[in-house]
């Protein structure tokens, strides 16, 4: 089976910042962030996944100035697929 996993743990580890001073932060639940963290999310909305980029964003920008981190999407989320390979009767 395919997988999806949430790097929220390494990121907030690098800014070196709380769970709670993001949720704050991005204006989301706490509990949120923690089901996030924890790979406990099955759904997250768009306009979710925004606020809490928009917000990692500038907490990088405001902890290292012009040398910051841009993270997106692909920093956040990492998909491993699950590949099936098919016999296809010629060895």
């Amino acid at each position: 089976m395919s997988k999806i996993d949430i790097n929220l743990n390494s990121i907030l580890e690098e800014l070196n910042i709380s769970k709670n001073k993001l949720a704050v932060e991005a204006k989301l639940r706490p509990n949120l962030i923690t089901e996030m963290s924890e790979g406990k999310t099955k759904a997250i909305k768009l306009e979710t996944l925004q606020r809490l980029l928009d917000t990692l964003n500038t907490i990088s920008k405001d902890v290292y100035g012009k040398d910051s981190k841009v993270y997106g999407v692909s920093d956040l989320i990492k998909y491993t697929p699950n590949i099936i390979r098919v016999h296809s009767g010629k060895d």
